[in-house]
């Protein structure tokens, strides 16, 4: 039998020495067993030992933590998997028969809305980058791309010269290490023989 204390403590050791995991890891997983700890002794007036420690006991803290702290879904998330971590280590070390946590639910994640730049918005932020020097228009053609491409800034970043067709105004998008891939078209506004001659594209793609 070990005491929930000893157990956070050599827990947090075996992250250190044998996992190696990073400072502000090992941080957060002391805070939230900690927390944890805590809220047992205020609430049930006794010191736990890791195997008393049952479902109903996670679930209200859990509940509090949403009802009563108000946690947030990801807050509440990064919780469950710290006790699965937690109690996966005293199962592993037969510290506990059964694992309480197998037993517990993560809330889904809720959907984010995309942020986005009006046109309007847009135009401001383009109207303030000077166009006379190369890292103006590495800017400006950043911007651009982005806008009438719908590439991804990590595709964006990723882009080789052989990648863009200037006469077809268009670009080839691969897709991590295999041979997938697809191909954005400029918009027509931005499209014209001209505009792909002088397109300042290049400059994205040579600059250091």
């Amino acid at each position: 039998m070990i005491a929930l204390f000893e157990a956070i403590q050599e827990f947090l050791t075996y992250l250190k020495v044998e996992v190696n995991r990073s400072g502000e890891t090992i941080k957060g997983y002391e805070k939230d067993l900690s927390q944890f700890h805590r809220y047992y002794l205020s609430q049930w007036k006794v010191e736990p030992f890791v195997d008393e420690i049952e479902t109903h006991h996670l679930r209200t803290f859990l509940r509090y933590l949403s009802e009563e702290k108000n946690y947030k879904t990801n807050s509440i998330i990064r919780m469950i998997a710290t006790f699965r971590s937690f109690f996966r280590f005293l199962e592993r070390e037969e510290y506990i028969q059964k694992n309480p946590s197998n037993r517990l639910q993560a809330p889904k994640k809720p959907e984010s809305i995309p942020k986005y730049l009006t046109k309007e918005e847009i135009e401001r932020l383009l109207s303030v980058i000077n166009q006379d020097k190369d890292k103006g228009k590495r800017i400006y053609t950043i911007i651009q791309t982005l806008r009438y491409t719908g590439l991804r800034i990590s595709e964006l970043t990723n882009l080789k010269i052989e990648d863009v067709n200037f006469e077809e105004a268009s670009i080839t998008v691969w897709h991590g290490k295999g041979d997938k891939y697809r191909i954005m078209s400029r918009s027509k506004e931005s499209s014209s023989k001209k505009s792909i001659e002088n397109s300042p594209v290049r400059v994205i793609l040579y600059a250091p």
